[in-house]
């Protein structure tokens, strides 16, 4: 029979050694790997937050641009201003026809969805006709807004400090169907004077000092103002 080694036959037999190395370079790689997505997760987040920040800024901006009104056009006008007193002033004033029509394309404009036809639906009926028919009423309309814009610019305008209402005949005031539209009107106005110097002026305190008669005359008018009459058993 062989020889056996006794070392051979004590010593267990060796299990083949795990790659730890490997692993754990796989499990580094692994959370390499999470860690990318998870940056790239936050980059997308704060990608779509950027967004809806934009989103809202554009929102706040539309809305203030839907809050604030759009400043009207201006009247070309034609101002005279005739100085008749120190607080009276006679203004003559001239409307041009282009911001007359145009008065008048705005009020047409937003009778058209209103506007009652007979042959027609309502709001469906040609422009040229609704014109036609309904012109004066739109011409009055028109008149009395020319009239109060106008005013009103022309106290902006000529920094005129009115103390009160225009006096203005409105029914003397004619729209004309071609030209200009001229009207005039008084206007009392805060008086125009050149303020004296004011500083350094001295003025004297008056100073009053009450006597006992005072004081007994303002005792006996307490007395006669609130006092009250009884009866009284006595000798006067």
């Amino acid at each position: 029979m062989a020889a056996t080694d006794d070392r051979d036959r004590d010593e267990p037999a060796r299990e083949p050694e795990e790659n730890i190395t490997d692993d754990i370079q796989v499990d580094s790689d692994d959370v390499a790997l999470e860690n990318t997505a998870l940056d790239d997760a936050a980059l997308d987040d704060a990608a779509l937050d950027d967004t809806a920040l934009d989103d809202t800024a554009l929102d706040d901006t539309a809305a203030s641009d839907a809050e604030s009104p759009e400043e009207p056009e201006k009247l070309d006008l034609e101002v005279a201003i005739d100085v008749r007193g120190a607080c009276e002033r006679h203004i003559t004033a001239t409307i041009p026809r282009a911001d007359i029509k145009r008065y008048y394309d705005k009020e047409f404009t937003e009778l058209m969805d209103s506007a009652q036809v007979p042959g027609f639906r309502k709001g469906h009926a040609p422009r040229k006709l609704v014109e036609s028919r309904f012109r004066k009423d739109v011409g009055d309309r028109v008149k009395g807004t020319l009239l109060s814009d106008s005013i009103e610019q022309i106290r902006e305008d000529s920094e005129l400090s009115a103390i009160s209402e225009p006096d203005i005949k409105w029914d003397a005031v004619k729209l004309p169907d071609d030209g200009p539209m001229t009207f005039e009107f008084d206007l009392e106005v805060r008086p125009e004077f050149d303020l004296p110097q004011w500083k350094g002026l001295s003025i004297e305190k008056p100073v009053r000092e009450f006597t006992s008669a005072d004081i007994e005359s303002g005792l006996r008018d307490s007395l006669a103002r609130y006092g009250r009459l009884v009866p009284y058993d006595g000798p006067a």
